[in-house]
């Protein structure tokens, strides 16, 4: 059975507590690899911190701060294109700040990638006040579901949330 190389997207406390932990305990059993990681340049310290203090060897990429609304800025892209080449990886875990998911769902069904993504998809400024922005996330909902059914017949994948 073929390994299946996974790139964490967000190393922040829900992933530390969860993904980091599990994949290096499942690795053993399955034919699954946590290769590769990716957060903010702001964050190295504490997550190189973090992975020395359990013993995990993990390639680290870290980027600049962007505006999730305006997209992966092209630089960033480029480095996770390269980060997938260079690691064959096959799959992502997106456990960023929610305003972030979609635009990295975006990039992952565009590279034919599988993805597991924590809840929720997307989120909106004034949701909670402004009656217009709940038909917002249907939108970005409807959006990932038209790229994730364009890409299924070259390339099937799994998405999970």
């Amino acid at each position: 059975m073929k390994t299946v190389n996974l790139l964490l997207i967000g190393v922040g406390p829900h992933a530390r507590r969860i993904y980091v932990p599990a994949f290096f305990k499942f690795a053993k059993d399955f034919p699954i690899r946590l290769i590769a990681a990716v957060d903010l340049k702001r964050q190295q310290d504490y997550i190189d911190s973090y992975l020395n203090d359990q013993g995990h060897e993990l390639e680290m990429l870290y980027l600049d701060s962007f505006d999730a609304a305006a997209g992966i800025p092209s630089h960033s892209r480029a480095m996770l294109d390269a980060l997938v080449v260079k690691f064959d990886i096959q799959g992502v875990v997106i456990s960023t700040e929610p305003t972030a998911h979609k635009v990295y769902a975006e990039w992952a069904l565009r590279k034919g990638l599988h993805i597991l993504m924590d809840k929720p998809i997307s989120v909106r400024k004034a949701i909670s006040v402004d009656r217009s922005e709940p038909r917002g996330l249907i939108d970005d909902y409807n959006e990932l579901l038209e790229l994730y059914k364009l890409h299924q017949a070259d390339n099937p994948t799994i998405f999970s949330i």
